[in-house]
């Protein structure tokens, strides 16, 4: 096996922010044991019709993943930190309560984001939310069936209110669904023991009944707020770690990444909240039953643009960040927004300077 490269150390030596937001530099390694440099930028805006403005104070960054309970056999995310490599695409992520004026029993939602310059359709998730209610035993028809929601004004969108699950096979393996915090694919179901069942399905596809023998393996995510690490849907861009991996790699002083490993896995929002190429800002954005002062709320994002000067002696050459991370905080009526860009740790010493740069 050749010899491991050095470790590069950072390129970035001074930071100047001349915006009002909140940056970093930090240094993550890619394939190959390529050594980054990159720059972070955060940014909060008020969520109000017609056009977000900006709040009086900053975000801070998030330093790393934080879950829900990071003993949990399922773990689910709360909050994905900031500091990753890259993203190849936008993630849209949404938390908080879908809120309506009066109670319900159920109710439609949907985010949409539209070209700032036309009404081309960029991104769409519709869902069906619901109050309370259960799966119980039909022995007719020797299926789980629903009861009746209760009324509410209000649901949380996190995964475990949503469809999914995991499932025990005869042979006692786990297997998972792409929601393995949901509710819904039969664990230890037994007749006669009524189950809490989901709030949050996908509004093309209901679920109205289960059978024992069939449970629903591939229904997809449907809610909105961030995706663990460890979950299907992010796992499978993780790479193969099999016994070449291990052979390559057991006396490394850095483990390399595997050779398919594709950076979609820094991706953390719903798969079809991730937009194929980022968002460039000012995108229309619509919210349909998911505030209770604005039941079709209709509003921009800021066409604001953040830009990296990497000085190195006389040279100068200035990046676009790249818009990869918007997250709709529904309680708090607050979006941030998160720029990013990164050059190579060559060990060339550089001069970052980040200015905001307004679209006309």
């Amino acid at each position: 096996m050749s010899a491991m490269p050095p470790v590069a150390p950072p390129c970035v030596q001074s930071l100047y922010n001349h915006t009002p937001y909140t940056v970093m530099a930090y240094q993550k390694m890619g394939p190959r044991r390529r050594f980054f440099d990159v720059i972070v930028a955060k940014a909060a805006f008020h969520l109000k019709p017609g056009k977000m403005t900006p709040l009086s104070v900053m975000p801070g960054l998030t330093m790393a993943d934080q879950y829900a309970d990071p003993t949990a056999d399922v773990l689910h995310l709360l909050k994905a930190g900031d500091l990753v490599l890259s993203k190849p695409g936008t993630d849209v992520i949404v938390t908080g309560n879908a809120q309506r004026r009066s109670r319900q029993i159920t109710w439609h939602a949907a985010l949409q984001f539209y070209a700032k310059n036309d009404d081309t359709l960029l991104l769409k998730h519709e869902l069906k939310l619901f109050g309370a209610r259960q799966w119980y035993w039909d022995p007719q028809s020797e299926k789980w069936l629903l009861t009746e929601p209760e009324t509410t004004d209000s649901v949380p969108l996190l995964h475990e209110y949503a469809f999914g699950g995991g499932f025990v096979d005869e042979q006692g393996g786990a297997r998972l669904a792409p929601n393995p915090a949901g509710r819904g694919v039969a664990v230890n179901m037994q007749p006669n023991v009524d189950l809490t069942a989901h709030q949050i399905e996908r509004a093309d596809w209901p679920i109205t009944e289960l059978l024992p023998a069939t449970p629903i393996l591939d229904y997809p995510l449907c809610s909105m707020t961030p995706v663990s690490r460890t979950w299907p849907a992010r796992l499978q861009f993780a790479g193969t770690y099999d016994e070449q991996w291990l052979s390559e790699n057991t006396h490394a002083a850095i483990m390399d990444l595997p050779s398919d490993f594709n950076e979609r896995f820094y991706q953390c929002a719903n798969p079809s909240l991730i937009t194929p190429t980022w968002l460039q800002g000012d995108e229309r954005v619509t919210l349909t039953g998911l505030l209770r002062d604005f039941p079709d709320l209709s509003t921009a994002l800021p066409n604001v643009h953040i830009d990296a000067t990497i000085t190195q002696g006389a040279l100068a050459n200035r990046l676009g960040m790249v818009l990869d991370t918007i997250l709709i905080d529904l309680d708090s009526r607050v979006v941030n927004l998160t720029w990013r860009a990164r050059v190579a740790s060559n060990g060339d010493a550089v001069r970052v300077d980040i200015h905001e740069r307004e679209m006309r």
